[in-house]
This record gives structure tokens, sequence and C-alpha cells, in this order.
């Protein structure tokens, strides 16, 4: 049994540099940038590889707060911050409207009963 938990450890793989920008509001953006090589404590970072920028809203619901992850559509950090309002609004209407899509197909057992007799 424990030698199962220690065989399923994975190997690191892909380095990835991660920083965090804090805005005004109180919200953060993440931008991940692959690595292309470590030496020592120092990360060179690949050229013209994709940046990836992304970040996260909290919503109050019924049942508590419920955190939205979100990846901003943007090529620089400048860019990232213009668009982090309207990707912040597009993942919450999104994850509002499944929610939607998930309560109507709720099956409540009364119901089928009733409709069987």
């Amino acid at each position: 049994m424990l030698q199962d938990v220690i065989d399923s450890i994975p190997v690191f793989g892909k380095v990835y540099l991660k920083e965090e920008f804090i805005g005004e509001c109180g919200m953060s953006i993440t931008r991940v940038v692959p690595v292309k090589q470590i030496i020592g404590d120092r990360a060179i970072l690949e050229e013209g590889a994709a940046v990836i920028f992304n970040s996260q809203v909290m919503l109050q619901t019924n049942k508590g707060p419920m955190a939205v992850t979100f990846a901003i559509p943007a090529q620089t950090l400048e860019g990232a911050v213009q668009n982090w309002q309207a990707a912040a609004k597009l993942a919450v209407a999104e994850i509002t409207e499944q929610q939607r899509e998930a309560q109507r197909r709720i099956v409540v057992p009364d119901l089928i009963a009733s409709k069987m007799n």
C-alpha cells in the first residue's frame, strides 16, 4: 500500500517560472513562462515561448465561497491587465450558466414516482 503511494509520485517534469502581480483591487494576475534551462539558482527562459496569464476570483454562493480560475487572453502583462475584467466577467458568466444547467438536470425522486403513477 505505502509502496503504491510512493510509486505514484510523479517526475517533476518541465519547469515554469511563476510570477504574481497584484492590483489595487486586491486581485492578482499570474504569469507563467516556460524555463529553457536551469543553471544553479538561475532560470533561463524560453525565448518566444507562449506566456500564460491567469487569475482567480472568489464568488459568494449560497453554499459558501467558490473560487473561479480563468485564463486571460494576452501576450504581455499590459494586455493581461487590460483584459482582466472582461476575462473575469466571462468566466463568472460561464460558471453561472453551468450551475444553472446542472440544477435543471437534478432529478427529484418524488417527481419521478408521481409521473410513473
